[in-house]
């Protein structure tokens, strides 16, 4: 063999042999790589899919939970099924109103096509959607809905997805679960229709997928796994796409539907090879899988093995030709290839072979250099959505941290106001806050305000003997006493360097930051509770407003507390009166039945007074299966007047005259009479003497039986002032935080992307959290109106001010015309501050009625018979007849951007003054606003109580 064919045979070793070694090496590791890369990108994807899928359906379950708790389904639904087959009765017709009020809204809100609410047997009695009503209402659910209704009746639940043929074939859920009445008991059940669009726009969303990939969601049913998603490569219907559990296809969701989460090759419904993921979701019991082709998968390895099998063969052919001459050249091209191989395959991504030189050695190291570079992006791109995922797991931690809070406080609320006494459970509720906080002591003071005192209700982490010693503190001593009296919160932090004196008592029990809030029903101060912890120097905006929230609450259910035994006393006062008359007196309802009698006719017909609630009168009384020919009780449901007749009834001892008065409801309704029987059998020897009589004890009874109802609608007035007080101090409460968070999250904004283009955008977000503040201020002055605060107020004077509000208020061209020449002294006994927010709300009423191109208002004031007159008359748009009727009605309103509140305000302000507001308006020729108010306080009276002080 000749040196020539050694050398050549030599160099082809030397060439071919190391190129050959590192070429597979590098292919292997590249391709190991990859497929790692490829199948940690699946998982997270698949992970991410069925994590976002859980969420929405938690959601879902979630927010019909929340409709559960409504109070108006409690009290609606009943009226609902109990006038199913009556719609256009007045009570179904209210309820209806009511729900239509709220459910519309809350379908918009959470994004569903419809809100079902539906009887028992089965039949739709309400939905949300208008376009469906007649469709549904007093129907039964369809076959393919009914599964929902009977589980609904159980506990929450979703059902299996369908095609719904009424909204062209869009694929749905039902989610369904009991509805309570306000007595705990099941009374239909709740359904919400809910398009699955945003599900499938989540798994439609295939970004890191390539061309290939696909996201599958299935379920297991038998022996079968039904495909819930859209499959990519298949014309049948998806509904119907099933696979046998055990089969040689679609093993990647077969594991999934199954329980089990992993990754790996595997082979997808096609038969195809596929790189795949997949994640089991327990809560649905689905299963979700992130796949791509094998193919495609390894593509850039595939086009790595060409590259080398083409680099060797051309290696190859001219290594022959040109192995003397390009021995030397090749082998430190080799070398460097196969350290930079080595390096790569180490992890090293930044480092470049970098060989220049125009052959197939160099466009190796190029093709190497390109492979680097696309490893070390494809890594990048794996730490990134790394990062998303741990930037979505802190703000879950955050979320779950503020959903034990809601539901800690919503839980504590109902637990408050449940309460006949919440002074025995604030111990409970604040142990609990006390624990989610991680704090180790709590104080609960109720006020003294006539010793000036503070005692101790309850009390946490500190001895019985310690909490003997401050049973009592006075107002201005220590931190609670100092709030007592304040009506301020203390916040108090790094309390162990601190020399404030009023920490010396919580210092004295190692005590390292604390926080008191006052306990208030307006202004009054019912108590304190304070949270203080051993182990922290300072306390998070978020424990400190949720401490706010559980002093609020208690402050609350407090008031609501007095309120009611207020309501009690006042009951039993009345029933004592009642029992007092020595009359035979019965309350009959329109059915003849028995709903109240006094002591005098109970004894009298030998029963206790609840034995004759609910008999019918004429069979108690007279012994008859019908009411008498001369009953009085149906002559007054006849023609609702008052009727009185003499008879002879031996069960009740002799000659009776009997009287029935008309007894009507709130809206003017005849629900029954006050029957009033007086024993005349000795009075017969002297009828004139009775005669003369009659008519005064007629008028008494009336009186009385007038003055019993006026204190009935009182406490009812008394008690929907407390519940609207109770509402809008929740409501305040809960939408001011977030309001604020959004106003903070919008400075942020404007500060830190400075881009004119957002300007608009974040000017606008600011008007809408102002008149959202502004409808909180209204509601809360609506809710804490007091009585007047009395002054001498010159009437003019305070016009004029509201005038100038008014001009600025208004944005379109006014004249306003005033003439108060007739008025003489403008002076009169008031309350400036009511005055001011009296004439306001008429005057910004009266500019907003006026058409876009201006108009005018004229400003009347007269004097008459010890009052005032302020007429206030625009050239707007006016009102119907209905709608001016309804105009003092709280939350009633025309506007689009309105609480419904002013005229309300104005009413009853002007109430309380004593004076009276009417409104006299029609369409097309403006509105006249009429107020009338004594010169003098009129309930100023020595030794009396004003009626506003009794309300």
């Amino acid at each position: 063999m000749s040196i020539r064919i050694k050398l050549v045979s030599i160099f082809m070793a030397l060439a071919l042999i190391p190129l050959l070694f590192v070429s597979i090496i590098t292919f292997r590791n590249y391709k190991n790589s990859l497929k790692e890369i490829r199948l940690s990108q699946l998982k997270d994807i698949a992970a991410l899919k069925a994590e976002r899928l859980a969420d929405y359906f938690s959601g879902l379950q979630s927010n019909i939970e929340i409709v559960q708790g409504l109070v108006n389904i409690k009290r609606n639904l009943p009226a609902l099924i109990r006038f199913a087959q009556n719609p256009s009765n007045p009570e179904f017709v209210a309820a209806k109103k009511t729900l239509d009020g709220q459910l519309p809204k809350i379908q918009e809100i959470l994004g569903i096509t419809d809100l079902m609410l539906v009887s028992p047997g089965g039949e739709v009695v309400y939905t949300s959607n208008s376009k469906y009503y007649s469709e549904e209402f007093g129907h039964r659910l369809p076959d393919y809905e009914w599964d929902s209704f009977l589980q609904g009746q159980k506990g929450v639940y979703l059902s299996e997805m369908f095609r719904n043929k009424a909204e062209d074939n869009k694929i749905e859920i039902m989610v369904s679960a009991p509805a309570f009445g306000l007595d705990g008991e099941s009374i239909g059940v709740i359904v919400f229709e809910v398009e699955m669009g945003p599900v499938y726009t989540l798994i439609q969303n295939k970004t890191g997928l390539g061309q290939t990939g696909e996201i599958l969601i299935g379920k297991k049913k038998g022996q079968d796994v039904i495909f819930l998603s859209d499959l990519k490569y298949t014309l049948e219907d998806d509904f119907n796409k099933h696979l046998k559990i055990g089969s040689s296809l679609g093993i990647a969701i077969q594991r999934a539907v199954s329980g089990q989460s992993g990754e790996g090759p595997s082979i997808d419904y096609r038969g195809k090879e596929t790189m795949a993921a997949w994640q089991y979701i327990p809560s649905l019991n689905w299963g979700v899988v992130a796949k791509i082709d094998a193919e495609e998968a390894f593509a850039n390895a595939n086009k790595l093995k060409r590259l080398v099998e083409f680099i060797l063969f051309i290696v190859t052919i001219l290594g022959g030709v040109m192995a003397f001459s390009l021995a030397r050249s090749i082998a430190k091209p080799i070398k460097k290839l196969a350290e930079g191989a080595k390096l790569i395959g180490a992890g090293h991504l930044d480092h470049k072979v970098a060989i220049p030189v125009k052959d197939e050695v160099g466009d190796l190291s190029r093709a190497f250099d390109k492979m680097t570079s696309d490893l070390k992006a494809v890594v990048a791109s794996r730490d990134e959505l790394n990062q998303e995922i741990a930037d979505r797991k802190l703000i879950e931690r955050a979320l779950k941290w503020h959903e034990a809070r809601n539901a800690i406080l919503s839980d504590s609320g109902a637990i408050l106001l449940a309460s006949d006494d919440p002074q025995k459970i604030i111990d409970q509720i604040c142990q609990q806050t006390m624990r989610f906080l991680n704090c180790q002591v709590f104080f609960n003071f109720l006020a003294m305000p006539v010793e000036k005192k503070l005692r101790l209700n309850a009390y946490a982490g500190i001895p019985q003997e310690t909490a003997q010693g401050i049973e009592w503190i006075d107002y201005g001593v220590a931190v609670c006493g100092f709030v007592a009296q304040t009506g301020k919160r203390i916040i108090a932090e790094d309390i162990l360097q601190t020399k404030d004196p009023r920490t010396d008592l919580v210092r004295g029990f190692g005590v390292r930051s604390y926080c008191c809030h006052p306990l208030l029903a307006g202004e009054k101060v019912l108590g304190t509770i304070s949270f203080g912890s051993t182990q922290r120097d300072k306390f998070n905006e978020a424990e400190i407003a949720m401490m706010k929230a559980t002093a609020d609450m208690v402050a609350v259910a407090l008031e609501r507390n007095r309120a009611l035994e207020a309501e009690r006393r006042g009951r039993m006062e009345w029933e004592r009166t009642f029992d007092s008359v020595p009359d035979l007196i019965a309350i009959l309802d329109s059915e003849h039945r028995v709903v109240q009698v006094n002591q005098a006719l109970a004894a009298k017909l030998g029963k206790k007074r609840e034995e004759c609630v609910g008999l019918a009168c004429f069979n108690v009384i007279h012994g008859t299966n019908e009411p008498p020919v001369f009953c009085p009780h149906s002559q007054t449901l006849k023609d609702r007047c008052e009727h009185c007749v003499e008879i002879n009834e031996p069960s009740l001892g002799g000659n009776l005259l009997v009287t029935t008065t008309p007894l009507l409801d709130d809206n003017g309704k005849l629900v029954g009479t006050v029957h009033v029987a007086r024993d005349i059998t000795e009075q017969k020897k002297a009828e004139q003497i009775l005669k003369r009589d009659k008519e005064t004890f007629e008028r008494l009874v009336t009186e009385r039986t007038k003055e019993l109802m006026s204190a009935k609608v009182q406490l009812e007035m008394a008690k929907r002032l407390s519940d609207i007080g109770t509402l809008s101090a929740t409501v305040a409460h809960e939408l001011r935080n977030p309001l604020a968070a959004i106003g903070m999250a919008v400075e942020n904004i404007r500060r830190k992307a400075q881009n004119p283009d957002l300007e608009k955008h974040l000017a606008n977000i600011g008007k809408k959290i102002t008149e959202s503040d502004q409808i909180i201020n209204n509601l809360l002055f609506y809710s804490r109106l007091k009585p007047p605060h009395y002054e001498a107020v010159n009437i003019v004077h305070t016009m004029d001010e509201c005038v100038e509000l008014a001009e600025k208020h208004t944005k379109t061209s006014v004249q306003i015309t005033k003439m108060f020449d007739s008025l003489g002294d403008p002076v009169i006994d008031a309350d400036p501050v009511q005055m001011r927010e009296v004439f306001s709300n008429i005057l910004n009423n009266a500019c907003d009625a006026l058409p876009g191109n201006g108009g005018s208002i004229v400003l009347k004031g007269e004097s008459q018979d010890g009052f005032i007159t302020v007429l206030v008359q625009d050239n707007g748009h006016g009102m119907s007849r209905e709608h001016a009727e309804r105009a003092f009605d709280p939350f009633f309103t025309t506007k689009a951007k309105g609480t419904g509140l002013g005229l309300a305000v104005c009413r009853q302000v002007v109430s309380f003054h004593g004076g009276t507001i009417t409104i006299d308006s029609e369409p097309g020729k403006g509105t006249a606003v009429m107020v009338r108010l004594p010169r003098k306080n009129v309930f100023r009276t020595e030794g009396s109580v004003s009626l506003s002080q009794m309300k």
